[in-house]
């Protein structure tokens, strides 16, 4: 008799907008979110938001988001693919679309905003990642 192959899970996608998460915190981290009374899972939403420059629940103080810029642009992230003006850019493109979220309007104008948006964030994406593979 046979056995039957076990059947492999499909991986999930690294990239993938909706995911589970489970990560060992940095003691020191943990003590310091402790500390100053803020949970960890909202710092590092704040953080991503900020580098992501997110639309919704955009922060109104511009400081934090050059400082999040400042953070990506020395940890070195993105220079093998880009430039360090093409990264700039790149930031001032979501700046951009992060901006024009309607604040305070009706439901109809947010949902024309959103799909908008939505085809937006894939032309976006689209002429950054066709850039860099133009070069090879």
């Amino acid at each position: 008799m046979k056995k039957k192959k076990p059947v492999e899970k499909p991986k999930p996608d690294p990239y993938s907008r909706d995911q589970d998460i489970r990560l060992d915190l940095p003691y020191q981290f943990m003590l310091l979110c402790k500390l100053v009374q803020v949970p960890p899972e909202r710092m590092l939403r704040d953080f991503m938001t900020n580098v992501g420059r997110d639309s919704w629940d955009r922060s109104p103080n511009e400081a934090k988001r050059t400082t999040a810029l400042a953070y990506f642009m020395e940890c070195g992230y993105g220079q093998d693919f880009y430039t360090p003006e093409d990264l700039r850019q790149i930031f001032w493109d979501m700046d951009a679309i992060g901006g024009l979220w309607p604040r305070g309007a009706e439901m109809k104008m947010i949902d024309l905003q959103a799909k908008w948006r939505d085809k937006y964030h894939k032309y976006w994406f689209k002429k950054w990642y066709r850039k860099v593979r133009r070069r090879k």
